[in-house]
């Protein structure tokens, strides 16, 4: 261990990750047609364009700051 030294990676953005063991958790996922058979997935009737829009604008914030941090590789 005298002679141990550290190296390799220095990443310190969120989607670059040093330690092999720091992996995305895995998901499975049904098949949309496994889920719903009329193409409606949870209550509809609750859906507002605000709430459709905030959704927009949160996807868009983090694929920005993914593109902003992937730019800097």
């Amino acid at each position: 261990m005298s002679l141990a030294r550290r190296d390799g990676s220095r990443h310190t953005d969120v989607y670059r990750q040093p330690d092999m063991q720091h992996g995305r958790p895995v998901y499975f996922v049904d098949d949309f047609h496994e889920i719903s058979k009329t193409g409606v997935s949870g209550q509809p009737k609750l859906a507002t364009a605000a709430k459709g829009k905030r959704f927009l604008d949160g996807i868009v914030t983090d694929v920005t700051a993914f593109v902003d941090a992937f730019a800097d590789w």
